[in-house]
């Protein structure tokens, strides 16, 4: 099938396969059915999705059904029909980038404190209007002329999914307790080929995710 890659997993080879890979592919059926914002039971990964737009959804994988600080946050998108969708996403040389804006409360909705990296993702969000003329996006931002080449597939074939951050990397969470990160991603449909085309950028609706920071475990001796 194209486009399409099973593994199979124990729980070494996982660990060995995701510290391997840079890019690797979500193994998830029937994802039109979850297109909704709830997370998908699973006892040993943390999968979830973001409402559908323009026949497309953001995901993001985690290897923990209970996410912390220190997981790592995987993420593709899905086309939620039968047929592929090209799009490009940020680019990954000379540096990774990402489209995503990011956003972490407490359980009082108080925003958190946000490191280099989150006041750099967020100051790339894009927010013009989704129609763009042809290459427009690239004239907005001239450092990012080569993006990437990405193919959203339907459900049940998987799409790439790329790594993302940890969320201690991106906020300054001091104390333990739970806490919702929000992210909300963006990708480039390219234009058609045909004079005068426009190309679109995609703003997938926020994804929210429960994190929970451990109070430490202290051992009492006598």
């Amino acid at each position: 099938m194209k486009n399409t890659l099973f593994f199979q997993f124990n729980k070494k080879s996982k660990s060995q396969f995701w510290n391997a890979c840079n890019a690797l592919m979500f193994l998830v059926a029937a994802w039109s059915a979850q297109a909704q914002e709830t997370n998908v039971p699973n006892r040993d990964r943390f999968i979830q999705a973001s409402l559908a737009t323009s026949n497309l959804m953001a995901c993001v994988w985690i290897l923990n059904p209970i996410p912390t600080p220190s997981d790592v946050i995987s993420y593709g998108f899905f086309s939620t029909g039968t047929n592929e969708i090209d799009l490009y996403i940020a680019p990954r040389r000379p540096r990774v980038y990402h489209f995503c804006r990011v956003e972490m409360m407490d359980t009082n909705g108080q925003p958190l404190a946000k490191t280099p990296i989150a006041i750099e993702l967020n100051s790339t969000f894009v927010t013009q209007t989704n129609k763009l003329p042809s290459n427009a996006f690239r004239k907005l931002h001239p450092e990012w002329k080569q993006l990437t080449p990405y193919v959203a597939s339907p459900p049940k074939e998987g799409s790439a999914a790329y790594y993302f951050y940890k969320p201690e990397q991106l906020f300054k969470i001091e104390k333990p307790g739970k806490y919702i990160l929000k992210l909300e991603f963006q990708a480039v449909k390219p234009a058609e080929l045909r004079p005068g085309a426009d190309e679109y950028v995609i703003t997938f609706p926020p994804i929210k995710i429960p994190i929970v920071k451990p109070f430490l475990k202290h051992n009492n001796t006598q």
